[in-house]
C-alpha cells in the first residue's frame, strides 16, 4: 500500500509520508528501470547524485569526489637559488620552505610554511637542510618536525671545526635530515623548525638538498 500526499500551498508531493519537505519526497527505496547513457565528458564531470545528510539527493562535481580521495603528497624547499638567512632570538626558528614541487591536495601553505591536513590517515614526513660553509662551530645544531607546535621528531648534534692560522674547516656535515611517520586528524599541522643554539645560519636553497616531503600512507 503506498501512501501519496500533495501540499498544494507548496506544491510539494509525498510518497509515504504526510509531510514531504521538498518538491518530490521519497519515504523509501527509489527504483529507476531505465537510464539514458550521458556521453557528453562535460556534462557527466558534473552530474554525480550523491544523498545529503539531510536526505536530500544532491549533484556533486566528480573532480571533488576524487580530490576527496587522494591521499596527500607534496614536496617542496626553497624558492631561491642562493643562501636564505636565518636570525635566531632563542634556541629554534622556523624554516621557511615557500616552494611547492607538487601539493596533491592543496595543504602546504607558502606564506605560512605550515601544512595542515585535510584528511585523517598516517603520514610518513621527512625533512632536510644544508648549510653553507661558513657554519660555525655550534654544540647544538638540528633539524625538527612539529605536529601542532609540538615536537615529535628531531635529529641534532654538534657542529665541530678545526682551526688553523690560515683556515677554519668543518669536520661534521653540514647536512641535517630528519623521517618519522605520525597519525594525523583533519586539521592537525605539521611545522618545520631548526635548531641550534647559533645566532645566524644560512641554508643552501637548492631543493636538491634543502627540502621537505609529506606523503600519506593510508
Amino acid at each position: 500500500m503506498m501512501l501519496c500526499s500533495y501540499a498544494k500551498s507548496f506544491s510539494q508531493i509525498g510518497i509515504n509520508t504526510t509531510a514531504p519537505t521538498a518538491a518530490l519526497d521519497v519515504n523509501g527505496d527509489l527504483r529507476i528501470r531505465q537510464i539514458d547513457e550521458e556521453t557528453n565528458i562535460e556534462i557527466a564531470a558534473d552530474s554525480v547524485l550523491i544523498v545529503g545528510r539531510d536526505g536530500v539527493v544532491k549533484r556533486i562535481s566528480s573532480q571533488l569526489i576524487i580530490n576527496s580521495v587522494f591521499k596527500s603528497a607534496v614536496k617542496g624547499g626553497f624558492s631561491g637559488t642562493g643562501g636564505r638567512s636565518l636570525s635566531l632570538t632563542g634556541t629554534t626558528v622556523r624554516i621557511p620552505y615557500d616552494f611547492e614541487d607538487f601539493d596533491l591536495n592543496d595543504e602546504f601553505d607558502v606564506a605560512t610554511n605550515i601544512f595542515t591536513s585535510k584528511q585523517p590517515g598516517i603520514f610518513e614526513i621527512k625533512a632536510q637542510v644544508n648549510s653553507n660553509n661558513s657554519l660555525q662551530t655550534s654544540l647544538n645544531y638540528g633539524i625538527c618536525i612539529l605536529k601542532n607546535g609540538v615536537v615529535i621528531a628531531m635529529e641534532n648534534y654538534s657542529n665541530k671545526s678545526i682551526s688553523s692560522l690560515l683556515s677554519s674547516v668543518n669536520i661534521t656535515p653540514p647536512v641535517r635530515s630528519v623521517t618519522t611517520l605520525v597519525q594525523l586528524d583533519a586539521g592537525d599541522t605539521i611545522s618545520f623548525r631548526l635548531f641550534t643554539d647559533l645566532s645566524l645560519v644560512v641554508l643552501s636553497e637548492d631543493t636538491v638538498d634543502s627540502f621537505f616531503s609529506i606523503v600519506q600512507l593510508r
